[in-house]
């Protein structure tokens, strides 16, 4: 039991659209000692994306697996001043492998969101303009969850706070919301950060980065590895991006999290049980992007948290349709 709320707190921690009748080419790879990512975005460009998670917990040697389905229409528009609006609408999430109505209900608290932002000329995120009426109606739906379950069997006032706290508290800030809740919209326009920086072949570009645990406030810090592996003849190319979060940052922010929901003595429980314990959380994200209109086509990111000898495996697929 102390292992699964290990993995839940762990995972709270890290063109022109397409011609649907135009016919698809068999696709060769071919060499390209180097590449640069660059946007070169149509204004007013409508992409229609599709929008996979899967999620996959490994115990005792048994999985349990859950999936969702959503439909994203992506708005990119052009500023007199060379940046660019976004406007990423999330639709009709279908979850029917999910079979807790719990999950699917937490699943469903962004259905409908829209998220606008503003991008620089590199095509980096920099700001999310809409933040304010996320939050209300984040917190709205989350209200209205916890009405509906609060008289449940299973449900007592300590698991309803842990559920407004671990969820709701994704929601206090514009940072925070920024950073959990536009994770797939981040996930996607995450090659720009590498505009205009040429991509060898097969060479690692190694970066570090930081970032701020939802509930406790600690820095975490990651490494970050990019590398160009493959060019292919219909002008994509794939990109691989792996993190590799640091474990010491992850234990004391854990650490930080057990205390501030269970109190000081489960914390130093978690301290004894946990110091000859595996705990790892690595991120790998699979791009191929276009060369031509510097869209992702398609992304597959993978994240493997373990906690002795369980494992949770997330995967998250973007796909442009």
């Amino acid at each position: 039991m102390r292992n699964s709320l290990i993995l839940v707190i762990a995972l709270l921690g890290l063109a022109s659209c397409n011609n649907p009748n135009q016919k698809k080419t068999v696709r060769t790879e071919i060499c390209i000692d180097s590449i640069k990512v660059k946007p070169n975005w149509e204004d007013e460009s409508i992409i229609n994306l599709e929008l996979r998670k899967t999620k996959t917990v490994v115990r005792n040697g048994m999985s349990q697996s859950g999936s969702s389905t959503s439909k994203i229409e992506l708005l990119i528009s052009k500023n007199d001043n060379n940046t660019w609006n976004g406007k990423w609408s999330i639709k009709d999430i279908q979850t029917p492998s999910i079979k807790n109505p719990l999950d699917k209900k937490i699943e469903n608290i962004v259905n409908g969101f829209v998220y606008n932002f503003v991008l620089d000329s590199t095509g980096i995120i920099t700001e999310l303009s809409n933040w304010k009426d996320i939050q209300s109606k984040g917190f709205e739906a989350l209200e209205f969850i916890i009405d509906e379950i609060k008289d449940q069997p299973t449900m007592n006032r300590q698991i309803i706070e842990q559920i407004r706290m671990g969820v709701g508290e994704m929601f206090n800030s514009k940072e925070k919301i920024e950073t959990y809740l536009m994770q797939d919209v981040q996930l996607f326009f995450a090659l720009n950060g590498y505009a205009g920086i040429a991509m060898t072949k097969n060479d690692t570009i190694t970066g570090y980065s930081y970032i701020n645990h939802p509930l406790t406030g600690d820095i975490i810090e990651q490494t970050i590895n990019t590398t160009y592996q493959q060019a292919y003849s219909d002008s994509t190319c794939d990109i691989q991006i792996s993190q590799i979060v640091d474990n010491e940052d992850l234990q004391k922010a854990t650490q930080n999290t057990v205390k501030k929901v269970r109190g000081e003595d489960k914390a130093s429980d978690y301290t004894n049980e946990m110091k000859d314990i595996e705990f790892d959380v690595n991120v790998v994200s699979d791009y191929n992007y276009s060369l031509i209109t510097g869209l992702v086509q398609k992304v597959i990111a993978t994240k493997i948290i373990t906690v002795g000898t369980e494992k949770r495996i997330n995967k998250t697929e973007i796909i442009m349709k």
